[in-house]
């Protein structure tokens, strides 16, 4: 989920596209004017190849904001930031909803597969744990204990039925 940790060790505040995002908000493609983040950040200057801090600019910087979203909640955004100050136009931005679906559902199949293989791993553990016991309940209890085939070929026999019949070993 996500979430702001106010105990993280960056203590990095949500910007405003992660707060509509958190407060349902953010439902589809938009741009985006004067962020945060994007008050840190300069832009390429395509003469120089060198950032511009943002107080020598003149125009604001826009991105478009792409909810990363599947049905139960909000797994982030992706912002994009286009090297000049206009807005990007209405093919770029459906054409952005369509990779922010496609990330969502690829973020959303990676967090399926790790919750299943943590189970696998768990269902394995236990069955590890069940076989244990009941190989230490059958090689130690004061009983003569096998088993057996549908056609009497002993598949396994605990050490009290073999000194009970006065075998040496198995």
């Amino acid at each position: 989920k996500l979430e702001h940790d106010p105990g993280s060790a960056s203590k990095r505040l949500p910007c405003r596209c992660e707060q509509k995002l958190l407060q349902g908000e953010l439902e589809a493609v938009t741009n985006m004017r004067d962020c945060e983040r994007l008050k840190r950040l300069g832009r390429s200057s395509r003469r120089e190849g060198s950032w511009v801090p943002r107080e020598s600019r003149s125009e604001t910087l826009c991105h478009a904001c792409v909810p990363l979203r599947v049905p139960d909640r909000a797994l982030g955004v992706l912002n994009l930031v286009r090297p000049d100050a206009a807005s990007l136009p209405e093919e770029e931005l459906t054409l952005l909803a369509i990779v922010g679906e496609t990330f969502s559902e690829a973020i959303s199949r990676a967090l399926c597969y790790e919750k299943m293989k943590d189970a696998h791993r768990r269902a394995h553990q236990s069955t590890h744990e069940a076989e244990a016991r009941y190989r230490g309940l059958f090689e130690s209890v004061p009983v003569g204990l096998y088993r057996t085939t549908p056609s009497g070929r002993i598949v396994d026999i605990n050490p009290t039925i073999i000194n009970m019949l006065g075998f040496p070993s198995r």
